[in-house]
């Protein structure tokens, strides 16, 4: 894969993950009866009360899905959800149908709004 490409692909996925305004997770999250900090991994620093107390004031019981990722197995990873009471959720491993909801979402995401397009920088994305 030429270097461009990688860094093209690369700038799309960011920008899905940081910018709100490119589509609603929020309204997703309703669809599906999830919350929104299962949908990526950023949102879990946001909903940390010792950061933000005004998104959530108490995280005890929240449920946090993932993959198996090594970003979710790390120590510092697994030591902040338990400081903040919020329970771990991992798919099993080999049963893609675990998480099926949220991955057919990002399939057709990437199908529609990310392949069709090529962007130079995150602000022509977010401006798009």
């Amino acid at each position: 894969m030429p270097a461009n490409i990688h860094v093209t692909k690369r700038i799309k996925y960011e920008t899905i993950f940081k910018c709100k305004e490119y589509f609603s997770v929020r309204k997703m999250c309703k669809v599906l009866g999830v919350r929104e900090s299962g949908m990526y991994p950023e949102r879990v620093e946001k909903i940390n009360p010792k950061t933000n107390s005004k998104e959530i004031d108490n995280t005890e019981g929240i449920i946090f899905h993932s993959d198996r990722g090594s970003q979710y197995r790390s120590k510092g990873y697994k030591n902040m959800l338990d400081e903040n009471k919020i329970i771990s959720s991992m798919i099993k491993s080999g049963c893609p149908y675990d998480n099926s909801c949220v991955e057919g979402f990002f399939a057709i995401l990437k199908k529609e709004c990310i392949y069709r397009k090529s962007y130079a920088t995150i602000e022509e994305i977010a401006s798009s």
